[in-house]
């Protein structure tokens, strides 16, 4: 015998499912955008270090870090010449932490010409320390040290945007403190 009946349709069904798909979909979206705008305002909160505020924070790890005194010239001046190429990087916008001695010394004429002498001899010399062909001596490093600092220093106040407040004041404008040597190097 033959069922003579049909089968009840269930169209309720895919509606309902296609209201709750609806909604998923929307939440995640909304969710999306939320975490989105969270992580870009949380991400712009944090400030960059300019490179020339950079160079000098580690300049000054350096000098803390006594490899100096203690005889670990090869790693002072490995460290050193780290810090003066990663310098060159932002202030050029070239990659010289990747290039070698060689490299750099062709640059830095075109790059900085009025400086590139005194580059070009502390790599140089950083070089020659650190292949271990002689110990270096403590009034040239203190010479280096004393001469990247100005350098950092003056990038960094080249770099300044300058506040117009009115006047000139009628006193001198204090000159920015640099950081100290230790007395060891």
């Amino acid at each position: 015998m033959a069922d003579l009946k049909k089968q009840a349709s269930v169209r309720g069904r895919w509606s309902v499912r296609f209201l709750i798909f609806c909604i998923i979909a929307v939440s995640l979206t909304a969710a999306g955008i939320i975490f989105f705008i969270y992580y870009r305002y949380k991400k712009a909160g944090k400030r960059e270090i300019p490179y020339y505020e950079q160079a000098l924070q580690d300049l000054e790890k350096l000098c803390r870090k006594k490899f100096f005194s203690s005889g670990k010239y090869r790693e002072f001046y490995y460290e050193f010449s780290t810090i003066v190429k990663h310098f060159l990087d932002g202030k050029t916008g070239r990659l010289f932490s990747v290039l070698m001695t060689t490299e750099i010394k062709d640059l830095l004429p075109l790059l900085l010409p009025g400086d590139a002498a005194v580059f070009s001899g502390f790599f140089s010399y950083a070089d020659r320390v650190k292949f271990a062909l002689f110990i270096p001596e403590k009034n040239t490093t203190r010479e280096y040290l004393e001469f990247f600092i100005r350098q950092f220093s003056a990038e960094r106040l080249s770099a300044e945007p300058v506040k117009n407040e009115g006047p000139l004041p009628e006193e001198p404008v204090p000159a920015p403190v640099l950081p100290a040597l230790p007395e060891e190097i």
